[in-house]
């Protein structure tokens, strides 16, 4: 695996020809060249795995896709970065994009032969917690730390706002709101804490362990995402395996991902989204843990994404 030279400052322009010399001596061992994401490190082995005639598979994971294909590029960097993904998406072999949702910005752009929805997925020997756990009355959702963007977009201050509308409403439930991903006193952490008006509501930096995840994960029973979009949302299957019902708003791949398997709200409304959680805390959609595990077995695995990925090899 090689992993691109281009970064920031002087790594930007010397990045591009370190790649192109590793490519010029390198590529021609190599029968099959993957690639992850599109961005600028993408364009050059697209562009010679073209000219070489190697086969090239470009996984689309998210902004590439949805943000610089159908974007208006106005500075000079914008547009040499739409440039090059633009570019990697012509002369790609193949385009894996994460969803079908993903899928519809890259469809003008690409015959659709040469396009392959390769879902993420779980190994789930790795992030199965123990399923016979009891389900604590914990409300769950990780990620959108670092960038104070993705925490707005992820809607975490809602999330927030659910958790101290319950306490004040539903105080018998005993409930914790717990958002994982967020260092203190860092922007993310300091934009959110602002909205926390109840002790009921935690707020944790990212958790590296596996093992703490998984118990985090196996002991709620609610998982909420509930980002204006999502590509596709890998912490969501997460929850699902282990039994945790998702709630998702009606954005971006979150439908599709869950597909039965949880529940959809269409708005950011506080007391209706409340009012979801505490049917759930009442045992109101019991059903949907089991349908939520299946739905990731069936269709998550790494078995499943390589069954994709194997058909345009």
């Amino acid at each position: 695996m090689y992993n691109s030279k281009i970064g920031k400052g002087i790594m930007f322009p010397l990045g591009f020809v370190l790649d192109f010399f590793f490519l010029l001596f390198n590529l021609y061992k190599f029968k099959i060249v993957f690639i992850w994401f599109g961005d600028y490190h993408s364009y050059l082995p697209c562009v010679l795995s073209k000219i070489t005639g190697k086969k090239s598979l470009l996984c689309l994971g998210g902004y590439d896709a949805h943000w610089i294909v159908p974007d208006k590029a106005y500075t000079l960097k914008d547009k040499f970065r739409k440039f090059c993904v633009m570019k990697s998406i012509k002369y790609a072999s193949i385009l894996l994009p994460v969803s079908n949702w993903l899928a519809g910005f890259i469809k003008p752009h690409k015959e659709e032969k040469n396009i392959g929805v390769a879902y993420c997925c779980v190994n789930p020997k790795a992030l199965e917690g123990d399923l016979k756990v009891k389900k604590e009355q914990w409300i769950l959702t990780v990620g959108g730390g670092g960038i104070l963007y993705e925490t707005t977009r992820k809607k975490l201050d809602f999330f927030i706002q659910i958790g101290n509308y319950f306490f004040e409403n539903f105080p018998d439930y005993d409930t914790k709101f717990i958002l994982i991903g967020h260092e203190k006193d860092k922007e993310t952490y300091n934009y959110l804490i602002n909205f926390v008006k109840s002790p009921n509501i935690s707020i944790l930096p990212p958790i590296e362990d596996t093992n703490i995840l998984k118990e985090y994960f196996s002991k709620a029973s609610v998982y909420c995402q509930f980002s204006e979009y999502e590509a596709f949302g890998i912490a969501v299957i997460e929850a699902m395996l282990n039994r945790t019902i998702p709630i998702v708003y009606n954005g971006g791949a979150m439908p599709e991902v869950i597909d039965g398997g949880g529940i959809i709200i269409n708005n950011f409304d506080v007391e209706n989204t409340a009012n979801i959680i505490k049917d759930i805390l009442d045992n109101k959609y019991e059903d949907l843990r089991d349908i939520a595990r299946e739905r990731v077995i069936n269709n998550f695995t790494i078995e499943k994404r390589k069954e994709i990925i194997y058909k345009y090899i």
